[in-house]
């Protein structure tokens, strides 16, 4: 993904978490459906031009750039050990599939 598509990319991503309610739990697979009904962000043309990129690359890159949102998003930790929360929920083919879990702060 060359630099410029990664902070067009933030600023959608930013703008997907923004729009999230106050106190409400979102996942990573949350925020790449919301990419892929965008065509210019679908998930598929992020991947076009990264030779060997695979999914779950995409996956934890987008994921980087939601825990960058400091302030904004939290990511959901377990009380017992402090390790991060995942979630499990649908991907954009409609398998179910881990991924990290975040509360919007603000």
């Amino acid at each position: 993904m060359s630099p410029a598509t990664k902070k067009e990319l933030q600023k959608v991503i930013e703008k997907i978490v923004r729009d999230i309610p106050k106190n409400h739990a979102f996942d990573s697979h949350f925020v790449i459906n919301q990419l892929h009904t965008d065509k210019k962000y679908s998930y598929m043309s992020i991947r076009i031009g990264s030779p060997g990129c695979t999914v779950a690359a995409v996956n934890s890159e987008i994921s980087r750039m939601v825990k960058t949102l400091r302030g904004t998003v939290e990511q959901l930790r377990l009380p017992k050990n402090g390790k991060p929360l995942k979630s499990w929920s649908e991907t954009i083919h409609g398998d179910p599939g881990e991924c990290a879990c975040w509360l919007k702060l603000n």
